[in-house]
């Protein structure tokens, strides 16, 4: 199955699944983050969740542990 990114302008979309594979976390992890308010910052769409790529970078960033 081949991944097809939603692009609107120059931000680019994923659904829960996709964004989920691309932080190698299980989709339902992001599902549970979501009513936490954790996680990384979505969009909706109506009823649909969708994560900017940028977003989910960032999230991965702030979460990166750097040791001295």
């Amino acid at each position: 199955m081949e991944n097809k990114v939603t692009t609107i302008g120059s931000d680019k979309f994923f659904n829960v699944k996709e964004a989920a594979a691309y932080l190698g976390l299980a989709p339902q992890t992001l599902y549970n983050w979501s009513v936490k308010c954790k996680g990384p910052t979505y969009v909706r769409f109506g009823t649909a969740k969708r994560y900017r790529k940028a977003d989910l970078d960032a999230y991965a960033e702030k979460c990166t542990v750097r040791i001295n």
